[in-house]
């Protein structure tokens, strides 16, 4: 018997995907957004835009889950600083889901969960400062909505290293992604499928909340 509603927020992208695969089985009502929806499935929201997100708010119902799965990759170095850069870095990140989880807070049925996205680079810093910070900012807000939605909604984050054939890999230049490759004590890219697991871990344990799990190949002992 399928059950509960879980809503994919960046369902698209290639850790969308993945989760859409893992929980078909599962779940009877998978939802997703995209900045521009290429078909009636998908719900339109822009993470940087306060009337996106309140229209798609007044349009959810009862919810069990969602996932922020919505990112904006790391790209410029400190010497490169630039404020539009690091303001669509936090408002992709951070400021857009707090918007939308103060809209459809109310909407969390009992033993509901928010997952949000992380990084290793939250812990043990990026290149580009402003994802780091970011990231970081995600650890915190975690454990404060935690405490505030308790005991309805659980929220934790997976903190991952670099996916294999993500975004930000495909980005990358060879020599970066060696450089990810030899930090892995193990040896190997993380998989989406590794992340899909771990957010269903996370969305299936009752009793786990406030958290941050590393999923990094042993980059970092959190």
């Amino acid at each position: 018997m399928k059950k509960d509603k879980v809503l994919i927020i960046g369902g698209t992208g290639s850790l969308g995907t993945s989760m859409v695969k893992k929980l078909k089985s599962s779940y009877k009502d998978i939802l997703l957004t995209h900045t521009r929806p290429s078909n009636n499935n998908i719900h339109q929201l822009d993470l940087e835009d306060a009337d996106s997100i309140k229209n798609l708010a007044s349009s959810l119902e009862d919810l069990n889950h969602v996932i922020f799965a919505a990112g904006y990759e790391p790209k410029q170095n400190l010497k490169n600083f630039d404020i539009d850069h690091a303001s669509r870095m936090f408002n992709i990140h951070v400021i857009g889901p707090m918007l939308l989880i103060s809209m459809i807070k109310e909407k969390f049925l009992s033993k509901s969960s928010i997952t949000f996205i992380s990084s290793v680079a939250s812990y043990k810093g990026s290149y580009d400062p402003t994802y780091a910070a970011a990231k970081g900012a995600i650890n915190s807000l975690t454990r404060t909505l935690a405490n505030e939605l308790a005991p309805k909604t659980r929220v934790n984050s997976i903190a991952p290293s670099l996916i294999n054939n993500s975004k930000v890999f495909r980005g990358m230049t060879p020599d970066f992604r060696d450089k990810h490759l030899k930090a892995s004590i193990l040896n190997k890219f993380l998989s989406s499928n590794e992340c899909s697991e771990a957010i269903l871990f996370l969305m299936s344990n009752n009793h786990i909340t406030g958290e941050i799990l590393h999923i990094n190949g042993g980059q970092y002992f959190g």
